[in-house]
Protein backbone atom coordinates (compact mmCIF):
# COMPACT_ATOMS: atom_id res chain seq x y z
CA UNK A 1 0.00 0.00 0.00
CA UNK A 2 1.45 3.44 -0.88
CA UNK A 3 2.51 5.76 1.90
CA UNK A 4 0.71 9.10 1.79
CA UNK A 5 2.43 12.32 2.74
CA UNK A 6 0.96 14.80 5.15
CA UNK A 7 1.47 18.45 4.16
CA UNK A 8 1.72 21.44 6.49
CA UNK A 9 1.79 25.12 5.48
CA UNK A 10 2.33 28.40 7.24
CA UNK A 11 3.90 31.82 7.15
CA UNK A 12 6.26 33.93 9.21
CA UNK A 13 6.15 37.69 9.53
CA UNK A 14 8.91 39.69 11.17
CA UNK A 15 7.33 42.32 13.40
CA UNK A 16 10.62 43.86 14.49
CA UNK A 17 13.69 43.68 12.24
CA UNK A 18 16.68 42.28 14.09
CA UNK A 19 14.56 40.07 16.38
CA UNK A 20 14.40 36.45 15.17
CA UNK A 21 10.93 34.88 15.09
CA UNK A 22 10.45 31.15 15.70
CA UNK A 23 8.42 29.18 13.15
CA UNK A 24 6.44 27.35 15.83
CA UNK A 25 6.73 26.91 19.56
CA UNK A 26 5.54 23.30 19.39
CA UNK A 27 7.65 20.39 18.21
CA UNK A 28 6.70 19.65 14.59
CA UNK A 29 8.80 16.97 12.89
CA UNK A 30 8.90 16.84 9.08
CA UNK A 31 11.08 15.23 6.43
CA UNK A 32 11.42 18.35 4.28
CA UNK A 33 10.45 22.03 4.26
CA UNK A 34 10.44 24.61 1.45
CA UNK A 35 10.70 28.22 2.63
CA UNK A 36 10.03 31.10 0.24
CA UNK A 37 10.62 34.80 0.88
CA UNK A 38 7.47 36.75 0.02
CA UNK A 39 7.66 38.56 -3.33
CA UNK A 40 6.58 41.85 -1.70
CA UNK A 41 9.56 41.93 0.70
CA UNK A 42 11.70 45.05 0.53
CA UNK A 43 14.86 43.48 1.96
CA UNK A 44 16.52 40.18 2.73
CA UNK A 45 14.99 37.50 4.92
CA UNK A 46 17.37 35.18 6.79
CA UNK A 47 16.47 31.62 7.80
CA UNK A 48 18.39 29.53 10.32
CA UNK A 49 18.64 28.46 13.94
CA UNK A 50 18.19 30.61 17.04
CA UNK A 51 21.52 32.39 16.38
CA UNK A 52 20.57 33.98 13.04
CA UNK A 53 21.39 37.61 12.30
CA UNK A 54 20.11 39.48 9.24
CA UNK A 55 22.43 42.53 9.27
CA UNK A 56 25.13 42.35 6.59
CA UNK A 57 28.07 42.93 8.94
CA UNK A 58 27.16 40.03 11.25
CA UNK A 59 24.96 37.85 9.01
CA UNK A 60 24.39 34.28 10.16
CA UNK A 61 21.94 32.00 8.39
CA UNK A 62 20.69 31.60 4.82
CA UNK A 63 19.73 34.96 3.25
CA UNK A 64 16.97 35.15 0.63
CA UNK A 65 15.84 38.05 -1.53
CA UNK A 66 12.15 38.51 -2.38
CA UNK A 67 10.79 35.45 -4.18
CA UNK A 68 13.78 33.19 -3.46
CA UNK A 69 13.36 29.76 -1.85
CA UNK A 70 15.35 27.16 0.05
CA UNK A 71 14.52 23.49 0.50
CA UNK A 72 15.79 21.84 3.65
CA UNK A 73 15.67 18.04 3.67
CA UNK A 74 16.34 15.88 6.72
CA UNK A 75 19.55 14.70 5.01
CA UNK A 76 20.94 18.27 5.22
CA UNK A 77 19.53 19.16 8.61
CA UNK A 78 22.72 18.24 10.51
CA UNK A 79 24.67 20.79 8.46
CA UNK A 80 22.22 23.45 9.59
CA UNK A 81 21.96 22.28 13.22
CA UNK A 82 18.27 21.41 12.91
CA UNK A 83 17.98 17.87 14.26
CA UNK A 84 18.03 18.86 17.90
CA UNK A 85 17.15 15.94 20.16
CA UNK A 86 15.03 14.13 17.57
CA UNK A 87 15.29 11.61 14.80
CA UNK A 88 18.05 11.96 12.19
CA UNK A 89 15.34 11.41 9.55
CA UNK A 90 13.26 14.42 10.59
CA UNK A 91 13.57 18.20 10.98
CA UNK A 92 11.88 19.93 13.90
CA UNK A 93 10.25 23.11 12.57
CA UNK A 94 10.41 24.64 16.05
CA UNK A 95 14.20 24.84 15.55
CA UNK A 96 13.77 27.23 12.58
CA UNK A 97 13.83 31.02 12.90
CA UNK A 98 13.44 33.98 10.55
CA UNK A 99 14.94 37.45 10.79
CA UNK A 100 14.79 40.28 8.27
CA UNK A 101 16.37 43.59 7.44
CA UNK A 102 12.93 45.24 7.39
CA UNK A 103 9.97 44.90 9.72
CA UNK A 104 6.92 43.27 8.10
CA UNK A 105 8.98 41.23 5.62
CA UNK A 106 7.81 37.63 5.58
CA UNK A 107 8.25 34.09 4.28
CA UNK A 108 5.85 31.25 3.60
CA UNK A 109 6.58 27.56 4.06
CA UNK A 110 5.41 24.16 2.92
CA UNK A 111 6.52 21.04 4.79
CA UNK A 112 5.78 17.37 4.45
CA UNK A 113 6.15 14.32 6.62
Amino acid sequence: MPKFLSFLTGAWKVSSAGTPVRLTTTETRVTSVIITAESENTGLVVIGDANIVATAELRRGHAMAAGESITIDAARADELGLHGQGSPNMIDLSDLYIDALNSSDAAGWLAYR
